[in-house]
């Protein structure tokens, strides 16, 4: 167990988490939904964001969207407890389609401890997010097996968690959008981000990040609650100041703190 600070401002420990890997959407070798694990307290809810947010970012891209879509790239996501039941949630979402021609993402899921640190969940588990979406990948091949795709689900390893309490909270809605150089560590912007990250999150919110694809840059989302659904086609096409989100400059924020830190020498 580790503590930080001499205020109570932020405790944390590391634990083993051991929840294995659901999956809820659409497959194409399938008709109907499948869903193998996940709670009904995650899928009523996660399947009803969709629901709305697939039907407006329709609306909104109109022609465009189903390219929008099937180039869309898989975004990663951390869920704080309280959105989708009691569980934090961990996992990667993939557009995917069943066999008659619904479009329908693929969400592989895990459940996790209700104070898990988002921020530190996101940065040091590269591995394990590489091992969700190339499963997810997977469920994309003529050659699918459904009991041979759970089953690698099911022994999968899990992330590396750690617990954290937080007494000081952003009260202000959260819609940020913010332009990744690289999920590197070492990465002085990124550190920044940490920084940002641990100070600022709402009670409730969510993570999504993803390193892109031909019309989306590596970006990372903050939202209080779910991204609602007004903006959720920002996912699809990577219009991020079309919708409103608001902007977090990496490189003014590594600046800033660059000099912070030597006007304090």
């Amino acid at each position: 167990m580790s503590h930080e600070g001499t205020g109570g401002i932020q405790v944390s420990e590391v634990i083993t988490n051991r929840a294995a890997i659901g999956f809820f959407g659409k497959q194409p070798a399938h008709g109907d939904f499948l869903n193998r694990r996940l709670p009904n307290a995650f899928t009523s809810v996660w399947d009803h964001w969709l629901e709305l947010a697939i039907n407006e970012s329709r609306q909104q891209l109109d022609e465009a969207w189903l390219n929008a879509y099937l180039t869309s790239p898989l975004w990663r996501f951390a869920l704080s407890s309280g959105l989708c039941g009691e569980a934090c949630w961990t996992g990667v979402l993939m557009p995917s389609v069943d066999n008659v021609g619904r479009y329908f993402p693929l969400t592989l899921a895990a459940a996790l401890p209700e104070r898990t640190d988002l921020a530190d969940l996101m940065f040091n588990n590269e591995a394990w997010f590489n091992q969700c979406e190339e499963m997810a990948l997977s469920a994309l091949q003529n050659n699918f097996s459904l009991d041979a795709f759970d089953k690698e689900l099911r022994n999968a390893s899990t992330p590396h968690v750690k617990l954290s309490s937080q007494t000081t909270m952003q009260s202000t809605p959260l819609q940020v959008h913010v332009e990744l150089p690289s999920l590197d560590p070492f990465n002085s912007g990124i550190q920044s981000l940490k920084d940002y990250l641990s100070s600022q999150l709402p009670e409730q919110c969510c993570l999504w990040w993803t390193h892109g694809s031909e019309s989306i840059a590596p970006s990372l989302l903050i939202t209080e609650g779910l991204p609602v659904k007004e903006r959720y086609a920002s996912l699809l096409d990577g219009d991020w100041e079309g919708r409103s989100w608001q902007q977090y400059d990496l490189t003014e924020h590594k600046e800033s703190n660059h000099n912070t830190r030597h006007q304090a020498q």
